[in-house]
């Protein structure tokens, strides 16, 4: 298994296939598009164009899921709502081809870190019943918050 770096951040749509081209001329083969501040790609056309620009230069891709996501929170709306934005960015990782979709899944809070880790996990376990259900191939991925 061999390790690969690439930037966080693709540009925007206008800019994607050029911005991929330009990374492949660098010798760059990953690229973490970044739907943290909200997905922005969503016409198919353009998921089509990206996903085939990508396959073709041999740059695998991921995504970063929105930061405003808490699988954590005391209020269900708000678990309900971060459910929705990572499966959304899921759905579009998958057309994109990503290996991965990636999410900080949420905070303590005033939530011990025992109750932490059950609300999340069991969040978590849902959406992957989701990804099953879809016969998805993308991943979901935790990461700590920095």
């Amino acid at each position: 298994m061999s390790v690969i770096f690439g930037p966080s951040g693709l540009g925007g749509v206008k800019e994607a296939v050029s911005n991929l081209e330009e990374y492949s001329k660098l010798g760059i083969k990953a690229c973490e598009i970044a739907f943290t501040y909200g997905i922005y790609i969503k016409e198919d056309k353009d998921i089509r164009a990206i996903r085939e620009t990508a396959e073709k230069l041999g740059i695998k891709l991921s995504i970063h899921a929105q930061y405003w996501i808490n699988l954590n929170s005391a209020e269900k709306s708000k678990i309900e709502a971060s459910k929705k934005r990572i499966l959304d960015c899921l759905k579009i990782g998958e057309k994109l081809g990503c290996h991965c979709v990636v999410i900080h899944p949420g905070y303590y809070g005033k939530i011990s870190k025992e109750e932490s880790y059950t609300n999340i996990k069991k969040a978590i376990l849902e959406l992957q019943e989701e990804i099953k259900k879809n016969n998805w191939k993308v991943r979901l991925c935790v990461e700590t918050m920095g």
